[in-house]
């Protein structure tokens, strides 16, 4: 009954004082920049346009936006009795020139020979490209065809360009037997793995059906991404069937420039564990980049299923992971939905994987100047020790920060950071900064600089530990054995320290008190938490930050559960109440409030700081992206 009773308190309490705020998408097209290995595109039938073309504009600038590592084409790149500035696009532009692999096809044909039929005649196209020069590419005899290998991160891409031009219709004469012996011959001669990807192109339309049933099947099952064009008109083809969802996902990839409304081209981004790719047709009727929406959006894995993308339901990071994910339960998510909608506040200092920034602690000085305390850490140390620097940020208006000054451990010195915490004394006026960390080779502790006016007069040398981990009174003792990650706060007349404590590697939070912010007690017995393990939080459950709310305060509180992918990292927040800051009731038992409204392998939200802001709600926190790396972001909630 109490916790049904705390449950509704807390629903209607944050339902009456936040307005609704709209909300953001949950991935964008950078984030699945972000966290592909590396991308490639396909285009065709641009006809000769270039970039004075406005959609071949928009081809070739989101292409250098992607970072795309090469560009496929599908024929048709040049056009009779017409300028054809693309010729000079491929031959002086160093992306075009040295990573781009044209198709022959009937234009081809047609401007270097008689007709369209001619064909055999548009290999000089090759040439434009220095195609012959590269070292990775073998030509066939017949100067059109031929195979290339692209290869990042240990990734193949196996490229097979064949020629099949429009006309003549007699398709035996156009798509001879000799190329299509060459296809079978190449696929034999790729000994397929999963870090391989084999790309078909030819440029008439649904071409596979020229094959026997045979050499079709072999071609679908053994091949990832097979292509044709010629219709201006992109569409997915079903060679064996719309019920087959392996073997090869094919295309009509459309056409820039030449396709009214359907203009455009396709993008593909390459991922790990497992290897897949995301294909994507970029309509360059829109004004930006984009994910695409539905029949437009498709997941590959190699050697595996093919699947049509919900972006509101797709995870970019896929850990193998078989067990539940961290989720928060309906009654609670049209509060969580206010959180989408974001401000960035600081990125890690490299975009990738285990580089975090996080942990922010904020202050606002009495001239109305927002100062943030953050750890930054890197994966270049060893896990648990990551935390290299105590930055320290100065903001005019809370959302946009600027770097004012750094600590960093070795000039303490101490092996690794985790939270800090940043307070302005009442009495003086003066910074009190707090920090964590392994104190002179031993356990975690509680550590705190010196007060000073000015944050870039802190004294790395004055640090010194204030709450450390008590002394065993009895062999079989199993007191707390270290402290981290403290949230402090002046209430009541006193400073408040909740932290983390490790018992038996369990992390619990717990509360000390300081009348001068230096000398500090335990509130009750020392070996006391002031929540339980339990409900979704019976793995790990730390202090996140207080919010003064007149008649009490909310708890904000951090947590995991044993049942969640690496429980110790992938953390979500919760909500208790208290009116002493001791005996707190928990609000959320059933799920998390807030969790990574973009997840990756890890859906943590944690280190929160929650505070008033001109009677806005204000919550900084560390928020993990799908690329694994974690930012600060500053949600802002209107109160009635």
């Amino acid at each position: 009954m109490r916790n049904k009773f705390y449950n509704s308190f807390l629903l209607l309490f944050l339902s009456l004082i936040l307005i609704p705020l709209t909300t953001s998408a949950q991935l964008t097209i950078k984030d699945l920049d972000n966290e592909a290995v590396f991308s490639f595109s396909i285009m065709s039938d641009n006809k000769g346009y270039s970039v004075e073309n406005t959609n071949m504009y928009k081809c070739d600038k989101w292409i250098r936006e992607a970072g795309d590592r090469f560009i496929l084409g599908l024929g048709d790149h040049v056009k009779d009795n017409r300028t054809n500035q693309f010729l000079n696009l491929i031959k002086n532009d160093s992306l075009w020139h040295n990573h781009f692999y044209p198709n022959v096809a009937d234009g081809e044909n047609e401007f270097w020979g008689e007709e369209q039929g001619d064909l055999l005649a548009g290999a000089p196209i090759l040439k434009y490209v220095d195609l012959d020069k590269r070292k990775n590419v073998k030509i066939r005899d017949n100067k059109c065809e031929y195979y290339a290998i692209e290869e990042y991160n240990g990734i193949k891409v196996h490229i097979i360009q064949l020629h099949y031009s429009d006309t003549p219709t007699d398709s035996q004469i156009a798509f001879n037997e000799n190329s299509r012996q060459y296809l079978m011959d190449v696929l034999d001669s790729i000994n397929k793995t999963d870090n391989d990807i084999i790309v078909v192109l030819a440029h008439t339309g649904p071409w596979v059906n020229q094959l026997s049933e045979a050499r079709k099947l072999k071609l679908m099952m053994k091949a990832d991404l097979v292509l044709g064009a010629t219709t201006h008109r992109y569409e997915r083809y079903y060679f064996l069937g719309e019920n087959i969802n392996t073997g090869a996902i094919a295309f009509n990839t459309g056409s820039v420039g030449n396709s009214g409304l359907d203009n455009g081209f396709m993008q593909v981004h390459v991922l790990k564990n497992p290897t897949r790719i995301i294909v994507q047709y970029q309509k360059t009727r829109n004004d930006s980049r984009k994910l695409q929406g539905k029949g437009f959006a498709y997941e590959k894995i190699i050697n595996g299923k093919i699947s049509e993308i919900d972006w509101n339901n797709y995870s970019l990071t896929n850990s193998n992971w078989n067990g539940p994910n961290p989720k928060v339960v309906n009654q609670l998510k049209a509060i969580t939905n206010k959180f989408k909608k974001y401000d960035v506040i600081l990125k890690s200092d490299k975009d990738e994987a285990e580089y975090w920034a996080g942990a922010p602690s904020v202050v606002r000085d009495s001239s109305g100047t927002f100062w943030m305390a953050a750890r930054m850490r890197s994966p270049e140390y060893p896990r648990g020790l990551r935390g290299y620097e105590i930055r320290i940020l100065r903001s005019e208006d809370g959302i946009k920060f600027k770097k004012y000054h750094s600590i960093f451990r070795e000039e303490i010195p101490i092996p690794g950071f985790e939270r800090p915490s940043l307070l302005i004394d009442p009495k003086t006026n003066k910074f009190k900064l707090y920090a964590c960390g392994p104190w002179q080779k031993g356990p975690w502790s509680i550590i705190k600089f010196d007060d000073v006016d000015d944050l870039k007069n802190i004294n790395p040398k004055s640090a010194h530990p204030i709450i450390t981990a008590p002394e065993k009174k009895y062999e079989r003792d199993v007191s707390v054995k270290e402290y981290k990650d403290p949230f402090i706060i002046f209430a009541e007349g006193k400073y408040h320290c909740f932290v983390t404590g490790y018992i038996r590697k369990n992390e619990r939070l717990f509360h000390f008190i300081s009348d001068d912010g230096e000398n500090w007690k335990p509130v009750g017995n020392i070996n006391q938490p002031v929540i339980d393990l339990n409900y979704w939080h019976n793995f790990f459950i730390r202090p996140a930050s207080v919010l003064p709310l007149g008649i009490g305060y909310l708890f904000i509180y951090e947590g995991s559960s044993t049942q969640w992918y690496d429980p110790v990292y992938n953390i979500g927040t919760g909500l208790g109440f208290t009116f002493d800051l001791n005996n707190i009731f928990d609000l959320t038992t059933e799920s998390p409030l807030l969790l990574s409204s973009t997840p990756g392998e890890f859906y943590t939200y944690r280190y929160s700081h929650w505070m008033w802001v001109s009677g806005e709600i204000w919550v900084y926190a560390e928020v993990a992206t799908p690329n694994n790396s974690h930012e600060i972001r500053l949600t802002r909630l209107k109160v009635n």
